[in-house]
């Protein structure tokens, strides 16, 4: 018998298929980009931006299948830093919902370890 109540099951197995589909989402631009590049490489500072978001969120959207504390702490830093990134180097904040969409199951994650520990659990 699991020991968690089924919200918290329900949220684990959400959490890891939208990490999936992150991962399948931003695979696919980066095969694309590698298979018919659109520009030049990206400079350094680009670069800097790509280690945040996505690199840093896929990370961490990963290590939450295991450790659903430090992969979500990961992912949302990740993505936190990217935005402060963002306003730095372009002076805005970029448009859309669409970082914030992707990192959702670091949210998830959030939740899962914020409730495992009140349902008593490791």
């Amino acid at each position: 018998m699991n020991k968690y109540s089924a919200s918290v099951r329900f949220a684990r197995w959400a959490a890891r298929i939208g990490s999936l589909f992150t991962l399948v989402f931003v695979g696919a631009f980066v095969v694309g980009e590698m298979v018919n590049p659109t520009g030049p490489l990206p400079t350094l500072t680009e670069w800097v931006g790509l280690l945040f978001f996505p690199i840093g969120v896929l990370v961490g959207l990963g290590l939450g299948w295991w450790r659903e504390d430090v992969g979500g702490v990961t992912a949302v830093l990740s993505l936190f830093a990217f935005y402060v990134w963002d306003l730095i180097v372009s002076h805005s904040l970029p448009g859309g919902i669409f970082f914030l969409l992707l990192t959702a199951p670091a949210f998830l994650y959030l939740f899962i370890w914020r409730q495992t520990r009140l349902e008593g659990g490791d």
